[in-house]
């Protein structure tokens, strides 16, 4: 940690947590794992360029990701959960007003305009954060949907590895992804893109 003049506080260095384990109380299940999370090359610098990260290392991951009836998922749970209400409750709202919306009119009603609507405000520009590169390691991902399909899908990932490149918050990247794995142990599997 060192100041940097005007461009405030800098921290250059590495981070490592070993042995994670973390439980989603809502699901009563395993939620991340993994026995080590290393980050190389950090540099974080809050008032000027931001956070870089050349390689993050995540050996034996598991991910358990489960998208609700409602749409929220496990994650949003977890992270953010005043939001997760909030859009629970507004889809809630929505829901109640089409229940209690008259049924259309035959010929010649008459409808009323919808009220006009303000722009958008223009979104505040993303924290400059980048990831050269997440390398993963024997992972594994538990993925479960339940919401319109039925039956419910799940589907475990084991033997997951690969990589990602050039995770950024700026809105115009795009990362890349080469990832391999077995579907339920069986059945290899290739993310691309």
């Amino acid at each position: 940690l060192r100041y940097a003049g005007e461009q405030g506080v800098r921290y250059d260095g590495e981070a490592t947590i070993r042995d994670l384990h973390t439980r989603d109380r809502s699901q009563r299940q395993d939620f991340v794992r993994l026995s080590a999370f290393e980050v190389r090359g950090l540099a974080f610098e809050p008032a000027g360029s931001g956070l870089t990260v050349r390689e993050i290392v995540a050996r034996r991951p598991f991910l358990r990701f489960v998208i609700g009836q409602d749409g929220i998922t496990n994650v949003q749970d977890v992270l953010d959960p005043h939001g997760a209400a909030l859009t629970r409750r507004a889809a809630r709202e929505k829901h109640e007003a089409e229940a209690r919306r008259p049924a259309k009119r035959g010929r010649g009603s008459r409808q009323q305009a919808p009220p006009p609507v303000a722009p958008p405000a223009e979104p505040p520009l993303p924290f400059p954060a980048r990831i050269e590169r997440v390398r993963i390691e024997q992972g594994s991902l538990h993925f479960a949907d339940h919401t319109t399909l039925r039956p419910h899908f799940a589907a475990g990932i084991e033997d997951l590895r690969g990589s990602i490149d050039g995770l950024s918050s700026d809105p115009a990247a795009r990362a890349e992804v080469a990832l391999k794995g077995k579907v339920d142990r069986y059945a290899p599997d290739t993310i691309d893109g």
